[in-house]
């Protein structure tokens, strides 16, 4: 599959700073993609040449497969995206504000309008002033003109800014919905990483400009666990489990509390052990997975400057 938005070995420097440091990946239709990564590490700089705003001084962005270089108007008219706020006449209706938006592009219809309206959930709100909306009401009708046009490649810097947790669900049922059934390319920066762990595919990690790696959230939790998984169980004699386990699985016992025996073993081994223990007289309640959150894998990650290092 080709991917809808190549970054390939982007740089920029400010003064004589570099800020943005050869980086390079690719993001593929129908995925959430999370661009995770410290404050100033270079997310923002970084969708901002990709959305045109800034110019990168080495690199290539690809949309759909034109470069912004060859044909900047084609690839930006595959590009839909908010930064930061997203800007609008206040004194003007939601309605009116789309209405606007949508004549810088062909073929928005009316029922598109109505379309995307309905979509981001302003339908009770869509004929009132951009000046009577909270903040996650203009962050709702900022996606509505983001995605008017059909964009192949959709970008959200910080998207859940105003957002109580109903509306934050709301949003990533959104933007789920545009990637896993419209096939749009969906790009989000957060410091949310609770919410991106619910909401991407995968994840790419920038530090110090330097783009430290890509990786699926489910590898990503993983590697964050040292390559092993953590299981609990739950039995009714925690003395008899250990004596059971003595020897061969006695070094993968991590914690041992009232009730539950923690233990970092690969997933083949859980029938195993199950089957020692109850053959050994022990009854198991219930066996849990315990995993990393993205927050920890996160900071592992940067800590250590690198997914392998």
């Amino acid at each position: 599959m080709e991917a809808a938005l190549q970054i390939k070995g982007l740089c920029k420097v400010f003064g004589h700073v570099p800020i943005i440091k050869n980086v390079s990946f690719d993001v593929y239709p129908g995925e959430v993609f999370g661009f995770l990564g410290p404050n100033g590490a270079g997310k923002t700089t970084t969708i901002k040449m990709v959305m045109g705003f800034l110019a990168p001084d080495k690199g290539d962005i690809i949309i759909n497969g034109t470069n912004i270089k060859e044909n900047y108007e084609k690839a930006m008219s595959n590009l839909g995206g908010i930064v930061e706020n997203p800007e609008m006449y206040k004194d003007l209706t939601g309605r009116t504000n789309l209405k606007m938006y949508a004549r810088l592009h062909d073929g928005v219809t009316d029922e598109r309008i109505n379309e995307v309206i309905s979509l981001v959930g302003m339908s009770q709100r869509i004929d009132e002033k951009i000046k009577k909306y909270s903040l996650g009401m203009k962050q709702r009708i900022g996606l509505a003109q983001a995605i008017l046009h059909k964009p192949r490649v959709l970008i959200l810097d910080e998207p859940t800014n105003g957002l109580d947790p109903a509306g934050i669900k709301e949003l990533r049922d959104i933007l789920c919905h545009l990637a896993h059934n419209d096939g749009v390319a969906v790009i989000i920066s957060s410091h949310l990483l609770s919410e991106m762990e619910l909401m991407c595919d995968r994840v790419g990690i920038i530090s110090n400009g330097t783009m430290l790696g890509v990786k699926p959230i489910k590898d990503l939790l993983e590697h964050a666990n040292g390559g092993t998984v953590s299981f609990r169980f739950l039995t009714n004699d925690i003395d008899l489990s250990l004596s059971i386990l003595n020897g061969k699985f006695s070094k993968a016992v991590t914690n041992v509390t009232s009730g539950y025996l923690d233990l970092s073993i690969p997933f083949e081994c859980v029938p195993l052990i199950n089957k020692k223990l109850v053959e050994g007289g022990v009854s198991i309640y219930g066996i849990t997975q315990n995993t990393a959150s993205l927050e920890e894998a996160f900071m592992n990650i940067i800590q250590r400057g690198g997914f392998d290092a």
